[in-house]
């Protein structure tokens, strides 16, 4: 996956206060979102963040 998810840590970690979509996220790394999405579930199975909505997809760190 290459530099994605250390991007998408970082961006999760400065935004902790509000839940994000892989599209916010998308556009703030400039990387596709499909490959945020991957890189999102990827985290959340590492138990770095937890996915809050279904539909539309959100994620927020994990305290």
């Amino acid at each position: 996956m290459g530099t994605v998810p250390p991007q998408v840590r970082v961006h999760v970690c400065t935004w902790s206060h509000v839940d994000v979509s892989p599209f916010q996220l998308a556009t703030m790394v400039n990387r596709s979102q499909g490959a945020i999405r991957r890189s999102l579930i990827a985290l959340t199975a590492a138990g770095t963040v937890t996915r809050t909505r279904q539909r539309p997809a959100r994620f927020r760190i994990t305290a």
